[in-house]
């Protein structure tokens, strides 16, 4: 389990960088503003090293109230680097749940893999040809560390029918 649990840590970390911090804004600053604020509570249950279910419980309420807001706003209307936002938090979101849920069931499972194939399914619909300079690196690494979380389970697992391709 340690090396299971290792594995999926060091696939989120890259994922764990503040996706606003310093970085250059573009598309809705309202809208970018309120998916960081809806993320921080699990990026700060995880700084204080809460339990693994509380961090689980907390991301997946962080993740519930993304959907939720987004399927509020009019999408359609929001630029491609929001949508990168989007899909960027969620990613983060379901690879931490993943991660969480290894320690909670202290081995690889189903359960948690099909959270890091919801966060490839979220993080391979970024669009690499228009992120802001600054945000190349942590869209490159998400997609990177993720990818590698995902052949790690499918190792153990079959791919579920909904999974995205790995590129």
């Amino acid at each position: 389990m340690r090396r299971t649990t290792r594995l999926l840590a060091a696939g989120f970390a890259a994922l764990t960088l503040p996706f606003s911090a310093g970085a250059q804004v573009a598309g809705d600053e309202e809208f970018l503003i309120v998916i960081e604020a809806i993320t921080a509570d699990c990026l700060d249950a995880l700084e204080l090293e809460e339990s693994s279910h509380e961090v689980a419980g907390i991301c997946r309420s962080a993740l519930y109230s993304i959907y939720e807001f987004t399927s509020e706003e009019d999408m359609d209307a929001q630029d491609v680097h929001s949508h990168n936002h989007v899909h960027y938090a969620a990613g983060f979101l379901h690879h931490t749940i993943g991660t969480e849920y290894t320690a909670i069931d202290g081995a690889l499972t189903q359960r948690a893999c099909d959270e890091v194939e919801q966060a490839w399914k979220e993080v391979s619909q970024i669009d690499m040809t228009a992120p802001l300079p600054d945000m190349v690196a942590p869209f490159r690494d998400s997609r990177a560390s993720t990818a590698d979380s995902v052949a790690f389970c499918r190792d153990h697992f079959a791919a579920p029918d909904w999974a995205a391709p790995l590129d």
